[in-house]
């Protein structure tokens, strides 16, 4: 049995037009998965500038010169060098 020509026209055909349907279902898959990986990655920036200000936040509080006063009102005063002890540990069980 001969396959005739218009035969293998349709044959080749069908197999371009399956390999094309399938490159556009995966690159529609692709950019929707891109599509949600940017959200991603939007909010974890923004979740670490929010952490970048919670720190910095943090850190003028425990200042010296924000406690000094608070302190100061309830009585408190920071120790001098000379009041200050190492302790030593055991190194080891």
């Amino acid at each position: 049995m001969r396959v005739k020509g218009r035969y293998l026209v349709v044959a080749w055909m069908a197999v371009f037009l399956a390999t094309v349907g399938v490159i556009v279902v995966r690159d529609d898959s692709a950019f929707t998965i891109r599509r949600r990986v940017d959200v991603v990655e939007n909010r974890i920036k923004a979740l670490q500038a929010m952490r970048a200000n919670l720190e910095t936040s943090i850190a003028q509080l425990e200042s010296h010169e924000d406690l000094a006063p608070k302190a100061q009102a309830l009585g408190l005063r920071f120790a001098t060098d000379s009041e200050l002890v190492s302790l030593t540990l055991p190194i080891g069980h």
